[in-house]
């Protein structure tokens, strides 16, 4: 499979496995991991009292009969301000979704091979950086667009472009963690959900699609 690949502000082509990168687009199987994702990171925090859980005086409000009012046998019913809820969240509820490693690994093949099909992942010539610094980040990822004709995603809010790399150092992490709409994922830490994202998707260098290719291979 032929991939884009810029070099010197000029693109190319690099061969890439075609078991990884031109694969059948499943889009049930990508919602299905996607969805095991975010619900394997959700929080889950929210939480509130029912009756049997809610403290207080355990007194009956007022007598039976002769008020003229409504019977009411505890404070901590639903009905009452400061009572129990009904049917509220609860911190007890588990929302894991498990999904095994081969359907993972399918997903990723999907959505990677989805993202070559429509032009959006190309693999760059790498790029070091000695000390943190973001003027030589953007300066990278201007002729890395410029190249591939997509500086107009620089502009972009939100997921515009998503770099991959193997092992990624600190300085490279800092370098483009201040340029919006960036993200910087290891090889490792690859999911279909960080695919699916971003608008275009670069692999910093040749190590890093053989390291990719040696995990999903």
């Amino acid at each position: 499979m032929k991939l884009q690949h810029t070099k010197n502000s000029k693109v190319a082509t690099v061969e890439g496995s075609d078991a990884i990168f031109a694969q059948a687009w499943k889009p049930g199987l990508v919602k299905e991991v996607v969805v095991a994702i975010q619900s394997n990171r959700r929080a889950n925090t929210a939480h509130t009292k029912d009756r049997a859980a809610v403290r207080g005086a355990d007194t009956k409000p007022w007598r039976q009969k002769g008020t003229g009012r409504a019977r009411h046998g505890s404070i901590y019913s639903p009905i009452w301000r400061g009572g129990g809820i009904t049917f509220g969240p609860s911190n007890e509820r588990n929302y894991d979704k498990k999904v095994n490693r081969k359907a993972r690994n399918a997903a990723l093949r999907s959505a990677l091979s989805n993202l070559v099909a429509n032009n959006n992942l190309s693999v760059a010539s790498g790029v070091t950086f000695e000390k943190p610094k973001t003027k030589d980040a953007l300066s990278w990822l201007n002729s890395e667009l410029k190249a591939l004709d997509k500086l107009d995603l620089l502009k972009k809010t939100g997921h515009a472009v998503l770099i991959v790399a193997d092992n990624p150092s600190t300085e490279m992490k800092k370098s483009f963690r201040n340029i919006p709409a960036i993200r910087i994922v290891s090889i490792a830490d690859l999911n279909a959900q960080d695919v699916m994202l971003p608008r275009h998707l670069i692999i910093a260098d040749e190590a890093s699609l053989q390291a990719l290719e040696a995990r999903l291979g």
